[in-house]
């Protein structure tokens, strides 16, 4: 990696942290304490500041029960760009937001078919007048 610049790579790596952590319901704080870090550092891993060794990244992956693989696939190691020009590539990073994770817990239960349909409309709707 280039100094001074962050690898989209990094984003894509801590955007999995990220979701990892949340979905076993953890916060910042709680798996620092648990890797001897303050949860400003996990925050910067999750952001991509800053760049996470391939120990920590198991340590990290023991942790949150899923395989090391879980963070490096569909990862170029290689690619420095300019994350103001990032797409979303992968179902992850998509959902790595609280909020998009929080929409989604919230819409699975929801039992009626009907009901469920009316709720994406509505996103839809709204998103489309964005």
């Amino acid at each position: 990696m280039v100094r001074g610049s962050v690898s989209i790579d990094d984003e894509k790596i801590g955007a999995r942290i990220r979701l990892a952590r949340l979905q076993r319901g953890l916060s910042q704080s709680e798996l620092g304490n648990s890797l001897d870090l303050s949860f400003q550092q996990v925050q910067k891993y999750e952001k991509g500041t800053n760049h996470v060794s391939a120990v920590r990244l198991c340590k990290i992956a023991q942790l949150l029960g899923v395989p090391f693989a879980y963070f490096v696939e569909d990862v170029d190691l290689a690619s420095v760009k300019d994350r103001r020009h990032k797409p979303i590539t992968s179902t992850a990073e998509l959902i790595s937001s609280i909020d998009a994770l929080a929409l989604l817990t919230a819409f699975n239960r929801i039992d009626k078919p009907a009901l469920r349909r009316r709720c994406l409309a509505l996103v839809q709707a709204i998103a489309d007048e964005t």
